[in-house]
C-alpha cells in the first residue's frame, strides 16, 4: 500500500501517463481503422433496444449488441411501435450504411459523436419483429419511470434532469443554449453532487457506520448510472465520487487534481472518443477549474461564492463555447446566478419528489415558469452575445498556457495576455489577405459564399431550401460564425425557386443581413412574402443590379433580359478575383447560355457554377466550349428524384475537373495572390 501511495503521488508517474495517453488517442482516433462486426451487404439485425426516439413520421432505436447500432424505421401509423419498449430484443430488416462526416466545414459532425458512442454504423429499417419479450429488471424500471414522468410532466423537466432524457421543448432548448445554461439539464457532476448529498443526509438518519453509507451510495450512483446509461459527464463524476472517497478512507493523499487527472485518463483509454463528446469536454475542463481554485472561492457568502464558481467555470470552458457555438454570451453570468440555485435547489430535487408525489407538481410547475420566464427576458437580449470564431489549436493551447500562468503567479500582466488571445482570435481574420469562395452542400438545391479578403464584402449567393426543417442553413450560419463573420453584405437570390431562396427568410430572421438583390422578373409568391419580412425589418432591397464591388474588382450581373419563366430570368453572376474568373449559372437555361455568348467574351473561365444542378436544360456543348471551364461545380441532392446531373451534360463538362455536393461535400476555393487551391468536405 505504501509502495502505491508514493507513486500515486509522484508528479512523474502523471507526466507518463498523460504524455501516454496522448499518444494513445491520436493513434485510436486519426491513425487506426475501427473493424466493424457488420459489413455493408448485412440485411438484418438484432439487439436489444436500448434507446427509443420518437419522431413525426420515424422512430429511432439504439440496439445493443456485440456493436451497438442506430435503426431507423419509418411507420405508417404509431399502432406500428406501440409495442416497442426498452429492453425487448428485436430483429430489424433493412439496409446498413456509415454515418456521414459534416460536409459544410466547422458543424457538428455526427459520426464523430457517433463514435463516442462506439457506435460505427446506421440501419435503416424495412421491417422488425419482436425475438424476445423477457425485459430485464433494469429495463423495466426504466421504461416504468419513463411512462410516470411522461404522465406526470408534459413538458419533460422531470425526463431531462431524472433520467437524463431530453424532452424539453425545442424553442426553450435554443434559449437555454443561447443564454448559456444548457448544462444545467444535461445530468453531469452537479446532478451527482446534489443526488449523493441528499443521500449522505438520509443515510446518515439510519446508519452511524460511515463506510457503510459510503458503499451504499456508491452502489447505488452505479446503479443510477446504469439506469442513464452511463454518459460521460455522469461516468466523470462517479469515478470522482469513488476515487474520492477511496483516497479519503485509505488516506493516499492524493490532490483532488491528480484524482480528476487519473479519471480522464482511465475513460479515454477505454474510450479515445470521448475528446469528441462535448458533455466530457466541459465536464473535465469546469471541474479542472474548480479543483485549481477551490481555496478561493468565499463559502461564507453564498453569492460571491457562486459568481465565483460561475465565472471559474466559463473561464475554463470557453475554448470549448466558443468551438461548439461560435458565440459567448455575456450575460451568461449573471444568468447562472439566478438559474443555478433555481435549477439546483428548487426544480431539481422537486423533480425527484414529484416522481414519488405528483401532487406537488403544481409546486414544480411554478418553479418551471419562473425559470423559462427569467431565460426568455435574457434571451431578448442580443446585443451581449458576440460572435466568435472557431479557436485552432495553437490559439487553445496558447489560452491554457495563460491561465496555468495566472494560476500559479496572479500576475496582472497573464490576465492581459489571455484578453489579447480572445480579441486576436476574434479579428484573425484581419490577417487573411486571402479570399474564399464556398459552394455549399444543400441537398438539391444552392447556395454559394463570397468572402472577400479581410472579411470586407460577405455575399451570399442563395440558400437551399428542400428541406422541411432549417438545419442547412443553420449550418451555414454556424460556419460564418465560425469564420468570424458578424453580417452578410448583400443576399442575392438568383431566381425564386424554393431550392434557390426557400430558407432566405429563416435567414433574414435569425442572422444580420444588410441588402437582399432579387433577379429580374415578376416577384412571386415566396419573393412577396420574403419582401413583406424584409419591409418589416427596414431591409434595404434591389431588383438585379449592374454590378456590386468586391475588393478590387467587380460582381457583374450579366443577365438582362426578361423571360417568360423563373430559371431563365435567374441572375447570372460573373466576378474576376487575382484574376481569376468565377460564373455562377443560376437555374438559366441554353437560350440564356447563347444570349451570354453573343454578348460577352467570357472566355477561359476557371469556376464555373453549373446552370440548374447539371440538368440537360443547361450547360449546352456550345456554351462549355465558349467559356472553356477550368472547374466545374454541380449542387446537386444525393439520390435526387429528377436525375441530376444529366449524364450527357458531364460528358460535355469532362474536359474540366469536376465537383459535386452529393459526392464532395462543399467546396472551397481559396484565392490568393499566387494561386487557386480547392478544397472539399467530404460526406
Amino acid at each position: 500500500m505504501q509502495r502505491l501511495k508514493i507513486i500515486l503521488q509522484s508528479n512523474i508517474f502523471y507526466l507518463i501517463l498523460i504524455t501516454f495517453s496522448i499518444i494513445y488517442v491520436f493513434y485510436f482516433t486519426k491513425i487506426k481503422k475501427y473493424n466493424s462486426i457488420y459489413d455493408n451487404n448485412q440485411k438484418e439485425v438484432v439487439g436489444i433496444i436500448s434507446k427509443i426516439i420518437i419522431n413525426d413520421d420515424n422512430i429511432k432505436l439504439t440496439l445493443k449488441s456485440n456493436e451497438d447500432i442506430i435503426v431507423t424505421y419509418y411507420y405508417k401509423s404509431k399502432e406500428e411501435i406501440n409495442n416497442l419498449k426498452l429492453g425487448l430484443k428485436v430483429k430489424v430488416f433493412g439496409e446498413l450504411k456509415k454515418p456521414l462526416n459534416n460536409t459544410i466545414p466547422n458543424i457538428f459532425n455526427y459520426k464523430n459523436y457517433l463514435e463516442t458512442k462506439k457506435i460505427y454504423y446506421l440501419f435503416t429499417a424495412k421491417d422488425f419483429d419482436i425475438v424476445d419479450n423477457n425485459i430485464s429488471f433494469l429495463y423495466r424500471i426504466k421504461n416504468y419511470l419513463i411512462d410516470r414522468c411522461n404522465k406526470i410532466d408534459s413538458l419533460g423537466y422531470i425526463k431531462s434532469l431524472v433520467l437524463g432524457i431530453n424532452d424539453i421543448d425545442e424553442e426553450i432548448d435554443n434559449i437555454y443554449k443561447v443564454n448559456g445554461i444548457m448544462h444545467l439539464f444535461a445530468i453531469s457532476g452537479m446532478h451527482i453532487s446534489l443526488l449523493s448529498s441528499l443521500l449522505l443526509k438520509l443515510l446518515k438518519k439510519f446508519i452511524k457506520n460511515n463506510d457503510l453509507i459510503m458503499i451504499v451510495i456508491i452502489i447505488f450512483l452505479i446503479l443510477y448510472s446504469m439506469l442513464i446509461g452511463f454518459t460521460p459527464s455522469v461516468t466523470r463524476s462517479l469515478y470522482m465520487y469513488i476515487l474520492l472517497n477511496i483516497n479519503k478512507r485509505f488516506k493516499l493523499n492524493i490532490s483532488n487534481l491528480k484524482i480528476i487527472i487519473l479519471v480522464i485518463i482511465i475513460m479515454i483509454l477505454y474510450n479515445p472518443f470521448y475528446i469528441y463528446d462535448i458533455g466530457f469536454l466541459y465536464s473535465i475542463s469546469t471541474s479542472l477549474g474548480l479543483i485549481i481554485y477551490s481555496k478561493s472561492i468565499n463559502k461564507s457568502n453564498k453569492i460571491i461564492s457562486l459568481f465565483k464558481i460561475s465565472l471559474i467555470a466559463n473561464i475554463f470552458s470557453l475554448p470549448i463555447t466558443i468551438n461548439n457555438n461560435y458565440q459567448i454570451n455575456i450575460l451568461t453570468l449573471v444568468i447562472n446566478i439566478l438559474v443555478v440555485p433555481l435549477v439546483s435547489y428548487i426544480i431539481y430535487p422537486l423533480c425527484l419528489l414529484t416522481l414519488f408525489i405528483p401532487l406537488i407538481y403544481s409546486i414544480l410547475k411554478i418553479g418551471i415558469i419562473i425559470l423559462e420566464l427569467i431565460s426568455k427576458l435574457f434571451y431578448k437580449i442580443k446585443f451581449l452575445i458576440i460572435i466568435m470564431p472557431k479557436m485552432n489549436i495553437a490559439i487553445i493551447i496558447t489560452y491554457y498556457f495563460f491561465l496555468l500562468l495566472i494560476i500559479k503567479y496572479n500576475k496582472r500582466i497573464f490576465k492581459l495576455f489571455l484578453f489579447l488571445v480572445l480579441i486576436f482570435n476574434k479579428y484573425s481574420y484581419l490577417f487573411d489577405n486571402n479570399a474564399y469562395i464556398y459552394f455549399f452542400d444543400v441537398g438539391q438545391g444552392d447556395s454559394s459564399l463570397i468572402v472577400s479578403s479581410k472579411h470586407k464584402e460577405v455575399i451570399l449567393i442563395d440558400t437551399g431550401g428542400l428541406f422541411a426543417n432549417y438545419y442547412p442553413i443553420e449550418n451555414i450560419i454556424n460556419f460564418l460564425k465560425s469564420i468570424g463573420i458578424t453580417k452578410i453584405n448583400y443576399l442575392i437570390l438568383t431566381h425564386g425557386d424554393y431550392d434557390h431562396m426557400g430558407y432566405s427568410s429563416y435567414l433574414i430572421n435569425n442572422y444580420k443581413v444588410k441588402n437582399v438583390i432579387f433577379n429580374n422578373g415578376t416577384f412571386n409568391d415566396l419573393e412577396l412574402e420574403l419582401i413583406d419580412i424584409l419591409n418589416k425589418k427596414n431591409i434595404t432591397y434591389y431588383q438585379s443590379l449592374e454590378y456590386l464591388n468586391i475588393a478590387n474588382s467587380k460582381l457583374y450581373f450579366l443577365n438582362k433580359e426578361i423571360y417568360n419563366n423563373e430559371n431563365d430570368n435567374s441572375s447570372v453572376l460573373y466576378l474576376k478575383l487575382s484574376n481569376y474568373k468565377f460564373i455562377f449559372m443560376g437555374d438559366a437555361s441554353i437560350d440564356v447560355e447563347n444570349k451570354l455568348i453573343k454578348t460577352y467574351s467570357l472566355n477561359d473561365i476557371d469556376v464555373l457554377k453549373v446552370g440548374h444542378h447539371g440538368s440537360k436544360t443547361s450547360s449546352s456543348k456550345d456554351f462549355i466550349n465558349y467559356i472553356n471551364p477550368k472547374y466545374s461545380i454541380i449542387s446537386v441532392g444525393k439520390n435526387n428524384l429528377f436525375g441530376h446531373p444529366n449524364k450527357e451534360v458531364l460528358k460535355i463538362l469532362e474536359q474540366s475537373e469536376i465537383f459535386r455536393t452529393d459526392k464532395n461535400g462543399s467546396i472551397e476555393f481559396k484565392i490568393t495572390k499566387e494561386n487557386l487551391l480547392v478544397k472539399y468536405y467530404l460526406p
